[in-house]
C-alpha cells in the first residue's frame, strides 16, 4: 500500500512538473499610455484645524482652557507662522 502511494505521488509529481515545464513560446504585450489629466496648479491646506475655528467653537466657554490650548497644542506646527512670542510661550508651557 505504501509502495504504491509512493508510485502515484511520484506520477503526479511528474505530472505537475510536465504542466507547468518551461516551454518556447511567443507573447505579445502591447501597451498603450492613458494617462490621467491632472490639473497644474493644486491647493493644499496644511491648516487642519484653525485658531478662529476653536475660538468661534469656544464662544460659549464649554471648554476649558487646558482643552482649548490641548487642541491647539496638538496641530501647532501649521499654526506657528505668524503668532506672538506671549502666544507661542503659552503653547509650549503644555509641553
Amino acid at each position: 500500500a505504501i509502495l504504491l502511494c509512493i508510485i502515484g505521488m511520484v506520477y503526479l509529481i511528474h505530472c505537475n512538473i510536465q504542466e507547468f515545464k518551461n516551454d518556447e513560446g511567443s507573447v505579445k504585450v502591447k501597451h498603450t499610455s492613458n494617462r490621467m489629466r491632472l490639473p497644474k496648479i493644486t491647493f493644499c491646506n496644511n491648516h487642519p484645524i484653525k485658531r478662529s475655528y476653536v475660538e468661534h467653537f469656544n464662544s460659549t466657554g464649554q471648554l476649558s482652557e487646558e482643552v482649548e490650548k490641548y487642541i491647539l497644542l496638538a496641530n501647532r506646527d501649521p499654526m506657528m507662522i505668524g503668532k506672538s512670542e506671549k502666544e507661542l510661550s503659552e503653547l509650549a508651557e503644555l509641553d
